[in-house]
């Protein structure tokens, strides 16, 4: 008998900031804004009171309502891990890549606060240094769907096709189109990303979750994989 999916607790968002934003201003406050890695983007934020980003959260709840849950969730380039985070109190088994080692060591000082204070959500999480995609002995597919959100980085054509054909290893794939290595802000500048995404061998994606200019998610479901 298939085990239900879980359900999106509204009450996590308010545990997580609880249990994180003290962590991320004692870090900045003792190594400043760059060492803590922090930078600018999460500085926001922790002057919001607020570690969670509105897309994060309705990224969540989307993955959640549609069922794709079942074999967790692995992100790239996440950041200080909070998507993963959000999943992980929400009962799901969720992983994060990160490469830039500040906002690494960040993202693990708030994995081993979690740990004390909830194991329970600890036994879902997976955090991780590195470039995409690690080799398989670290963060092994399975199941899982993997996601790309805010992942804006200068880099070459091979580096970038390299990275969105080793996704294939997953059953499905869903990637902002707005910012899949660069930002785009027109229709016209989002086809890139499709180009992209077909010139690696996807077949056409899915709308999956449109929030403007927070971002424009399209799925991909590998060939033999249903959502």
């Amino acid at each position: 008998m298939t085990a239900p999916c879980p359900q999106f607790d509204p009450d996590t968002i308010g545990q997580l900031n609880s249990l994180l934003l003290p962590i991320l201003r004692e870090r900045i406050d003792r190594l400043g804004e760059t060492e803590s890695g922090a930078y600018n983007f999460y500085v926001q934020r922790l002057n919001r009171e607020n570690l969670l980003a509105n897309y994060e959260i309705e990224i969540v709840k989307r993955f959640m309502e549609r069922g794709m849950v079942s074999g967790g969730v692995h992100e790239i380039g996440s950041g200080l891990g909070q998507l993963p985070f959000i999943f992980a109190f929400n009962g799901v088994h969720a992983a994060g890549v990160e490469i830039d080692r500040r906002r690494y060591a960040a993202g693990a000082a708030m994995v081993e606060a979690i740990a004390k204070a909830r194991p329970d959500v600890a036994a879902h999480l997976l955090f991780l240094p590195g470039a995409f995609p690690l080799p398989p002995d670290q963060l092994p597919p399975g199941q899982a769907v993997v996601l790309a959100t805010n992942l804006v980085f200068t880099t070459n054509l091979p580096t970038k096709l390299a990275i969105v054909k080793s996704m294939q290893r997953y059953r499905m794939a869903v990637v902002d189109a707005d910012r899949l290595f660069d930002r785009h802000n027109t229709s016209e500048e989002r086809e890139r990303t499709f180009e992209l995404m077909a010139q690696a061998g996807y077949p056409p994606g899915e709308p999956f979750l449109d929030l403007g200019e927070s971002g424009r998610y399209f799925l991909y479901t590998m060939a033999g994989s249903a959502t």
